[in-house]
């Protein structure tokens, strides 16, 4: 910027001295047109002079030379004069053209100084650019080391459950060394119980032998005899431990206060020895004896932690060991789950097959099964060629393709109807745990033409799609006029994308949250989003309908519901879930988004006591447009804090006429505080595809603020295009 300025003051003072310079040359030429004037009035006298001498000539009576004489110093004077006027001429004409080249070369300094100035003022837009860019990677870098923050964070919390399972461990490992010594102390009481009845035995059955030789029945007398007295001796066996046992713990409680007692009187005589300065050899032994008592305490205590930190070695192997074994059989089971996928589809793909047969089969055994029970009687003589076609289903989440349709139907000539729009009855068999699903056939007699439209109301219904087998009937008959089959397959746009990308409602990025799919309530994936809020999805899913679920551990966002479904990699690349922030009762939220085009569409929220927030005005008492797309897609958001005895209009309007409103596939997402019935935790409205190609605006809904109810309206458009004033709204507050 120095050298800029620099460059520009020294133009302004070449320019100062080159505007100096042309005024002397103006003066110089103001003076160059006095002189010129001047000699060409002398020589006009002099003509004049010399016209006279030449008519006085021929009277004669005067002196030519006299004559002369007296005028030839002026003419000299003349002479002199006009070579002087021609040379400041030539020089003037000199000046002029050193002038006209040093301000072209001033022209040309100049053009080449303000080249230099743009160059330097696009260098200085370039040093922004990359400021800016720095700033950013700046950001980037610093989001980066919060990231590696919480790692270690992390890190740490994992370091700390490890420390304390291993301690936990080693607790366990204590209680199975106690356990251990427990149980071989109740070993060797049953050792010792064992061999007292051995000898017990023994004794008894001397005394028997010594008695001679009976004849006992051994099944029914011995046993039972044998059994009691073993009862007896166990229960005798174990008064007798009873009573050593609390023989040993009176003895052991007497030992201790003996030695406690000891204890207390070898401290008095240390104290009254200290005092007196007198020990007795008594003493000293005593203490020795207790001292060594004491090292030799130590000495064991030192080899039992020796024990314990070998032991804990130990541990730690076996914990790594475990943890790599469990990493492998991981691997393994990972390999395991993508064989049995690849088995899986191979067994769908045969399932598939056998079901189209299968329902082929159905349908040539009703159609034989109708034959025989005499359902169509006849064949008409004569028919008549009726075009088949589907109809179109561009708002619809789901796409039907021909797999067998014959495109035309053979309508009998004595078959008669009337009316220009005739409903024909349907059946069809679909796959199994199909629900939902309708055909509706309409014959259309003007142009002879029968339309048939597929509808599915749960589109979240995995079995829904799929081959049916579709048969038509004429009008109050079981005459089936044709039958095809037809494959429903779900759209992209309800389809699981490979990379979901997360944003608030105001489209911030949300960083660390945690994404969940549920498969029957089961989690069978799980990530976190990365600094871009990116989160990138498994391929080997199965297919099926999978719930998302978006938690990102911040109170002032709403937990995010989803559902998609996963068909034959049908999934976006990418799709942007926004998230929605928490409402209280008297708070909602709108975000709008729309297709290619139009191309950009906006959001108002006019109140009927004239208040009215849109992109030309953000910001109204307790109604604010949070954030305003101009790119196309949306999102745009406007958040309303309800008051009490007002009314709310939330309206669509068409900014750019590039396209029809109504085939803009606009969605309103509306979020409040309550539970709004649909298992997500906000209500979807879309705009109606109908024909409304003037439509300007799309009028959504009502939104009473006593009551907090919202009221939708159905296919309400208006053409008017002014957005600055809600006369055409206040027909709305009291729909």
């Amino acid at each position: 910027m120095i050298g800029s300025d620099t460059h520009i003051h020294r133009i302004q003072k070449l320019s100062v001295e080159r505007n100096d310079e042309k005024n002397d040359l103006q003066q110089l030429n103001d003076s160059l047109g006095i002189y010129i004037q001047q000699v060409k009035e002398l020589e006009l006298r002099n003509n004049q002079l010399r016209s006279q001498i030449i008519a006085q000539k021929p009277k004669g009576g005067f002196d030519s030379d006299s004559l002369k004489k007296q005028y030839n110093k002026d003419l000299l004077l003349l002479r002199q004069q006009l070579d002087t006027t021609a040379i400041n001429l030539e020089l003037t004409q000199l000046q002029k053209a050193e002038f006209e080249r040093a301000t072209w070369s001033n022209q040309h300094r100049i053009s080449f100084l303000r080249k230099f100035f743009t160059t330097d003022k696009q260098r200085l837009l370039l040093c922004t650019q990359e400021i800016e860019r720095n700033k950013a990677e700046l950001d980037g870098v610093r989001i980066q080391i919060e990231n590696k923050k919480q790692e270690v964070e992390r890190t740490k919390s994992v370091m700390n459950e490890q420390s304390d399972y291993l301690e936990n461990l080693e607790r366990e490992y204590n209680e199975i060394i106690k356990a251990h010594v427990v149980i071989n102390i109740q070993l060797k009481t049953l050792q010792e119980e064992s061999f007292f009845l051995k000898a017990v035995f023994e004794e008894e059955c001397e005394e028997l032998l010594s008695r001679g030789t009976l004849h006992i029945d051994v099944s029914q007398f011995y046993r039972t005899e044998l059994s009691r007295a073993i009862a007896n001796i166990r229960k005798d066996y174990q008064t007798l431990s009873n009573k050593r046992h609390q023989e040993w713990e009176t003895y052991y409680q007497m030992k201790t206060e003996e030695i406690k007692t000891e204890i207390t009187e070898q401290a008095l005589k240390q104290k009254n020895a200290n005092k007196t300065n007198d020990v007795g050899s008594m003493d000293v032994k005593t203490l020795k004896a207790t001292l060594e008592e004491f090292q030799s305490s130590y000495t064991v205590l030192q080899s039992e932690n020796v024990i314990l930190i070998s032991r804990m070695q130990t541990l730690e192997e076996q914990y790594g060991s475990i943890q790599f074994e469990r990493h492998q059989s991981l691997f393994l089971l990972e390999q395991q789950i993508a064989a049995l996928l690849a088995d899986y589809n191979e067994s769908r793909s045969k399932i598939s097959s056998i079901h189209e047969s299968n329902v082929t089969l159905q349908f040539e055994i009703s159609t034989y099964r109708r034959l025989l029970e005499g359902v169509s009687t006849s064949t008409p003589t004569k028919t008549r060629e009726i075009a088949l076609q589907w109809a179109s289903t561009s708002t619809a989440n789901f796409s039907a393709m021909n797999l067998k349709a014959p495109f035309v139907l053979r309508w009998a000539e004595t078959v008669k109807v009337t009316g220009s729009m005739i409903l024909l009855p349907t059946t069809f068999i679909g796959p199994k745990g199909c629900s939902g699903v309708s055909f509706a056939a309409v014959y259309y007699t003007s142009n002879e033409r029968v339309i048939v439209e597929a509808t599915i109301t749960d589109q979240f219904n995995f079995n829904n799609y799929g081959q049916y087998q579709v048969t038509i009937y004429y009008v109050n008959s079981k005459v089936a006029i044709g039958s095809w089959t037809i494959q429903l397959e779900p759209k992209g746009g309800i389809c699981m994308p490979k990379q979901l990308l997360l944003r608030d409602s105001i489209n911030n990025s949300i960083v660390g949250a945690t994404v969940q799919l549920l498969l029957l309530g089961q989690v069978v994936f799980q990530s976190t989003s990365d600094k871009s809020g990116i989160v990138n999805l498994p391929k080997t899913l199965l297919e099926n309908c999978y719930d998302i679920q978006i938690d990102t551990h911040a109170d002032k966002y709403k937990i995010g519901k989803f559902k998609r479904i996963v068909f034959q990699n049908r999934g976006a690349e990418s799709e942007t879930f926004y998230i929605y922030r928490q409402m209280k009762s008297d708070e909602v939220e709108f975000l709008l988004t729309w297709g290619e085009k139009p191309s950009d569409l906006d959001s108002h929220v006019y109140v009927s006591d004239g208040r009215h927030v849109s992109f030309s005005n953000k910001q109204e008492t307790n109604v604010s447009l949070d954030y305003d797309c101009r790119e196309g897609g949306g999102p745009e958001t406007i958040k309303v804090k309800l008051e009490p005895n007002m009314k709310y209009i939330y309206a669509v309007h068409r900014y750019t006429k590039d396209g029809e409103l109504a085939k803009s596939k606009a969605t309103v997402n509306i979020s409040t505080n309550e539970d709004l019935g649909s298992g997500l935790p906000f209500h979807v409205v879309r705009v109606p595809n109908v024909n409304q190609p003037d439509a300007n605006f799309w009028v959504v809904c009502q939104i009473d603020g006593t009551t907090k109810k919202i009221k939708y309206f159905e296919n309400a458009f208006e053409n008017s295009d002014e957005c600055n004033t809600d006369q055409f709204i206040r027909k709305f507050y009291n729909a």
